[in-house]
């Protein structure tokens, strides 16, 4: 399965990244580590890149419109989010995802100029990404359970409705009661980042509802922020219907990676932030059989061009065997611009020359005019073409002489004459000759 390489910027752009490589599972194939984004570049050769940014900074949201179109959605979506949105919608990046299960569309929420200094860190140090998704995103939506991940000061709590909170130390018990003791009508979460201007505060549709639905807890932490939380954890439990602590002994960042892998979530480069490398990387999957077809259609076109040359040197051959014939048979005749109309005209017949394009034609129209060239007294009277054969209707002095014509075109060996009738005629011998290539015995 192809591999893919997960980078988690750091809140501060002065400190280092994290990064983890992970099969198509979601499974790592080397561990986590944290270094500079030049150091991870050489990582992300072959590879698909995908970038983790801060969730403070991205509000995670769900939007109820009834459209089909994306770019209509697109459209639609800083309006239906208005009420929502303390910023100008204008500085806003709004990115959305396929529809769930109930027919909400999950959206993401950044201003523009965090996506532009996201893509700006990542391009500064040679790495090109694939998609881009929220912190947020690396963390599962479990039916009737709360998940939060600690991971020092960063804290993230989705609920099983999908909603995220973003938290830190200080609030995080409040946050949770506050999730546990209100109404499902009334329940909100706070969303608030002084560097960013996406949200003052945005209600959160948690729908956790206390004395219907039982609600559990699932926590992702490191052993030191078990013990950290250790009192909250054990006064949750008497809240909750379950709780369930999984220990991170690697950090976060494998967990998020394999999440994002395996089910993804609202990616941000979309619209104007879309790759711009979408297309030479199909050419480069499609650049053997593209050059393959190329060839082809290039040896169409000389096979079609020695096709046409040859075509045009037979007619010139052709044209040539005609001129010589006529000016053999009739010397009078002089340079005629058409010397088959000329024949024509001179045998007295339109249909003299039947079916001209059948195989030997030019070659036998040769011969017959270098035959000529030697019996000047024979008159040709009439000829004709079909299939392979050129019929004669002749005039001589004599059968001897009509026989010398017919030594004459057997002379090369390329074709046979057979004389099929020597009729007299007063003073003259009216006789019909009829030629064919050598060894045709039809």
């Amino acid at each position: 399965m192809p591999e893919t390489l997960v980078i988690r910027l750091p809140e501060d752009t002065t400190h280092a990244a994290e990064c983890i490589l992970v099969d198509g599972t979601g499974a790592p194939v080397a561990p986590a580590e944290t270094t500079a984004l030049e150091q991870a570049a050489h990582l992300s050769e072959g590879r698909r890149v995908v970038g983790l940014v801060p969730a403070s900074h991205v509000l995670r949201t769900r939007a109820d419109i009834p459209l089909r179109s994306k770019a209509r959605i697109q459209q639609a979506l800083p309006f239906a989010l208005e009420e929502q949105l303390a910023a100008d919608l204008d500085n806003q990046h709004f990115a959305f995802a396929a529809r769930d299960e109930a027919g909400r569309i999950p959206v993401a929420v950044v201003a523009q100029s965090r996506v532009t200094e996201w893509l700006e860190q990542l391009t500064a140090a040679g790495i090109k990404p694939d998609a881009i998704f929220s912190e947020s995103d690396g963390i599962t939506t479990v039916p009737s359970t709360v998940t939060v991940l600690v991971d020092g000061e960063r804290i993230i709590i989705r609920d099983a409705d999908g909603g995220t909170t973003i938290a830190d130390p200080d609030s995080l018990q409040a946050i949770l009661e506050l999730m546990f003791d209100a109404p499902a009508e009334d329940s909100a979460a706070v969303y608030s980042d002084p560097k960013d201007d996406v949200a003052d505060e945005v209600a959160e549709d948690a729908e956790l509802d206390t004395d219907n639905t039982p609600v559990n807890i699932l926590v992702y932490c490191s052993e030191s922020d078990y013990e950290r939380f250790a009192v909250l954890w054990e006064m949750l439990r008497l809240r909750v219907a379950s709780m369930d602590i999984k220990i991170l002994p690697d950090g976060a960042l494998p967990r998020m990676a394999s999440q994002i892998v395996t089910g993804g979530g609202v990616n941000l480069l979309q619209g104007r932030f879309a790759p711009k490398r979408e297309l030479p990387v199909q050419w480069r999957q499609w650049k053997i059989p593209g050059l393959l077809i190329l060839g082809l259609l290039v040896l169409l076109v000389v096979q079609s061009g020695l096709s046409l040359w040859q075509l045009s040197s037979e007619e010139s051959e052709l044209d040539s065997a005609a001129a010589q014939l006529l000016s053999s048979t009739f010397p009078d005749a002089g340079g005629a611009a058409d010397p088959w109309a000329e024949l024509r005209s001179r045998l007295g017949s339109t249909e003299t020359m039947v079916d001209t394009t059948g195989p030997g034609f030019a070659e036998a129209v040769e011969e017959l005019a270098g035959a000529f060239a030697s019996t000047r007294d024979i008159t040709l009277e009439g000829m004709s073409f079909r299939d392979g054969k050129l019929d004669l209707q002749l005039i001589a002095p004599s059968v001897e002489r009509l026989d010398a014509l017919r030594q004459g075109i057997v002379s090369s060996g390329k074709f046979s004459a057979e004389i099929q009738s020597a009729n007299p005629d007063g003073d003259t011998i009216k006789g019909r000759i009829k030629i064919s290539a050598a060894g045709d015995t039809n």
